[in-house]
């Protein structure tokens, strides 16, 4: 029937859920509104619930040892008082009283990293209590489900990875069982692994994911992306439901830019677990912490399409380079 608002689900992926525990953007924490909005329409798997509690405090503790690490870089300083100048040891007394206010607050932000830490762990934490109504829904992985994952692990199908323990396949087999009777599935994860694309602009899912998705339900259309914002954007787009909760579209901006600095890098420093058969997957915190400010950096995201060139020109300027070199680089003539 004309204007029927189609059934969708709505998939978000363990990497996007960890931005919540990372994120310093206040806006960004609004899009938990939203998600608890249509929490009947969201797939949250078992593995999801298990991965994100494996990493939130990893990916909250390296973000906030970011902001203690830039707090130390207040140094001692002193000038020659023997210059005999008033001015000077009226500067030294004046610095004297910053570095003992800064050596307070640097405790204190310790003992606030500690504090939080503790909550997260029990999951008392803002987060993990604003996502209890999706978390407690959870599907269960059964044994069959299992064994289809494994299945496709070892016969090196995507989602995923042959060499990494089962986590993307078992959430797809839960994908595949939720998109029969309903019109419309969104996809939202930044694990370029579901992807068929390098073009980052617009994401595509896998054309052999496609294909068994089309198996179970032939007339689905899917729709996939990298970030919440766009993908609860696209929500309410299809269903026209989630006005009251959405944040403006001038926020949804500013949360969009920041969630697009967030990405995967390989060789970066957040937390890995990989070598005692756990979670492979490289969670970084904010994007000021995974040397995200540095010109390789920039020219890596930008050459993949995960920048635009404005915001890379501004942030390669601020970086101390020359608009000729910030040009050269952009255009690909020099390497830096």
């Amino acid at each position: 029937m004309k204007g029927k608002v189609p059934s969708v689900r709505f998939f978000v992926d363990a990497n996007i859920y960890l931005r919540f525990y990372d994120s310093n953007q206040e806006s960004f924490r609004s899009l938990l509104k939203s998600m608890v909005a249509i929490k009947q329409h969201v797939l949250v798997t078992d593995q999801i619930v298990e991965e994100v509690c494996r990493n939130k405090t990893n990916v909250f503790s390296t973000s906030f040892d970011g902001y203690i690490q830039q707090m130390q870089t207040l140094n001692g300083i002193r000038l020659p008082e023997h210059l005999d100048d008033k001015r000077i040891t009226e500067w030294n007394k004046s610095f004297k009283d910053l570095s003992r206010n800064h050596k307070n607050l640097l405790g204190e932000l310790r003992q606030i990293r500690q504090v939080m830490v503790e909550s997260i762990v029990s999951s008392k934490d803002f987060v993990s209590m604003q996502l209890l109504p999706l978390f407690g829904a959870a599907v269960v992985s059964s044994n069959a489900h299992v064994a289809s994952a494994n299945e496709r692990r070892n016969l090196g199908s995507p989602p995923g990875k042959w060499s990494d323990p089962i986590g993307d396949q078992l959430n797809w087999e839960h994908i595949l069982e939720a998109c029969e009777g309903v019109s419309v599935m969104i996809i939202v994860s930044n694990d370029y692994d579901f992807y068929a694309n390098a073009d980052r602009e617009k994401q595509f899912l896998n054309p052999v994911l496609l294909d068994e998705m089309n198996e179970r339900n032939e007339s689905i259309s899917v729709e996939c992306y990298n970030s919440l914002s766009d993908g609860l954007q696209a929500y309410d787009r299809l269903t026209k439901s989630l006005k009251s909760s959405l944040p403006s579209v001038p926020v949804l901006e500013r949360i969009k830019e920041d969630e697009r600095l967030y990405v995967p890098f390989s060789g970066g420093t957040g937390p890995t677990h990989s070598s005692d058969g756990n979670e492979t997957t490289t969670y970084y915190a904010n994007p000021d912490h995974a040397r995200l400010d540095s010109v390789e950096r920039v020219k890596y995201m930008y050459k993949n399409s995960l920048m635009r060139r404005d915001v890379a020109q501004g942030r390669l300027l601020d970086l101390g380079m020359g608009s000729k070199d910030v040009q050269d680089i952009l255009d690909n003539r020099i390497v830096y």
